[in-house]
């Protein structure tokens, strides 16, 4: 009886983030386009660099987050999507997610960020700013409804891409096992 009864509530887990999947990212087995954002060191936002193009062959989670649909439970994802690739970079250390904070004042974001690095201590992220509208960086297509759009990307192509209306930390899993594709 437990057992039937473990097996619903993991079914009801899965029906529920699947259904909290909204469409958003670029198509799988789509080669990326540029990616221009401004790390963020110390609360500020640097140079605008293309990080698509600097990440070239490293297997990498692009996270885009707009700033105004942040809350704690995206925060909680983020966290535990960061100590999964902590673990992955022991046998893949040029694997790391980049976090794509979208907002319309990039000086104002970096301070946001680094408030929240502060909070999150995140180790196998990066942080960058983003100065975009809703709708995110050119040729990415991400979904203005999302709250985070994760794309997984090995060697310039997409090999995964989720888009979440809400999202926690029960997500992870699913996006690691999509990790676990191109970094093993």
């Amino acid at each position: 009886m437990r057992c039937c009864l473990s097996v619903a509530v993991v079914m009801m887990l899965l029906l529920t983030a699947a259904e909290a999947q909204v469409e958003s990212g670029p198509p799988v087995d789509q080669t990326i386009t540029a990616l221009k954002v401004q790390p963020v060191t110390n609360g500020q936002a640097g140079e605008a660099v293309d990080i698509a193009t600097q990440r070239t062959d490293s297997p990498t989670v692009y996270l885009f987050i707009p700033a105004a649909k942040f809350d704690r439970p995206a925060g909680r994802f983020v966290k535990s999507l960061d100590t999964a690739i902590q673990k992955r970079q022991m046998l893949h250390p040029l694997l790391q997610v980049v976090i794509v904070w979208m907002v319309d004042d990039a000086a104002a974001g970096a301070t946001r960020v680094s408030q929240i690095q502060g909070s999150l201590q995140l180790a196998a992220s990066q942080w960058t700013v983003c100065k975009v509208d809703t709708a995110g960086p050119e040729g990415w297509a991400v979904n203005d409804r999302a709250s985070v759009t994760a794309v997984v990307v090995g060697k310039k192509v997409v090999t995964a891409k989720f888009g979440f209306d809400s999202i926690n930390d029960t997500v992870v899993p699913m996006v690691d096992a999509a990790v676990a594709k191109i970094a093993p």
